[in-house]
Parts: structure tokens; sequence; C-alpha cells
């Protein structure tokens, strides 16, 4: 079921970013596939307010360090205006995940669902292209 599925994973970056993985590793890049999107606002009020209560905790804000070390896969029937918000269309990635329910047949079509969201042709690129083909690109150590 999709909330479980929303749990575990919120669960899992919520224990990277507590664990300080990403301090430790600065180089570190995780993506977030077929899981959708609606867990990462969910995660992000949580951050929000163990971040306020326990900054002690982090190195910096979790929010920030999740923008900077994680991508997600968004479904095309999520919050794709408010996921670039949040997360800026540089940690986007396209994802169709067909044949399941949710996913796209044409996966070219994804790009109809983020012009919906007034997405300009650059983050377009990005989200259809430029940010996967980065991911498979090592980082210098």
């Amino acid at each position: 079921d999709i909330a479980t599925a929303n749990a575990k994973v919120k669960t899992t970056f919520a224990n990277l970013l507590a664990q300080g993985l990403f301090n430790r590793f600065p180089n570190l890049r995780v993506a977030s596939i077929e899981t959708g999107a609606d867990w990462v606002f969910h995660l992000f009020e949580k951050l929000k307010k163990s971040y306020g209560q326990a900054p002690h905790l982090y190195q910096e804000d979790p929010r920030e360090t999740f923008k900077r070390h994680v991508w997600v896969s968004p479904f095309y029937e999520d919050q794709l205006g408010e996921l670039r918000t949040l997360l800026g269309a540089d940690h986007i990635l396209m994802g169709s995940d067909y044949p399941h329910a949710e996913g796209l047949a044409d996966p070219i079509s994804y790009i109809k669902d983020l012009k919906n969201f007034d997405y300009p042709d650059a983050d377009c690129r990005l989200v259809m292209r430029e940010n996967g083909l980065a991911l498979s690109n090592r980082r210098p150590t």
C-alpha cells in the first residue's frame, strides 16, 4: 500500500539525515526512484520541527542537506510545481514507473505534466535528461 511505502521511504531519509551520513560522505548523492514525491513534503515538515527543537543534533538545517544530496522522481500526478519550489528543478528526475498504474506508457509525455505546472523549457530539460545524466557521472573526491 502507498501509505506504508511513503512511510518507509520517509523514515529511510530521516535516518540518513539524523545519522549524519551526508556529512560523513559529502559527495554522496541518493535518488529516490518509483516512490513518488508526496512523502517529501511531510518529511520536510518533520525535519523543520526536529531542527527547531534540537538544532544541536544537526550540522545544518537537514532540509538544506536533503536538497543538496537527494534527487526525487515524482509521479506525473504529484505536486510538480510545489516540488520544484521546494527542491529546485535540478533535483527532480523524470520517472514513468510503467507498467504500474501511475506509470506512463509513453515517457516523453511526462513533459506535458511539467508544462502544466509552468516548468520553463530549461527546467524541463533538467528533469527529462540532464539531472539523470549528471547523476551517472562520478564526482571527484
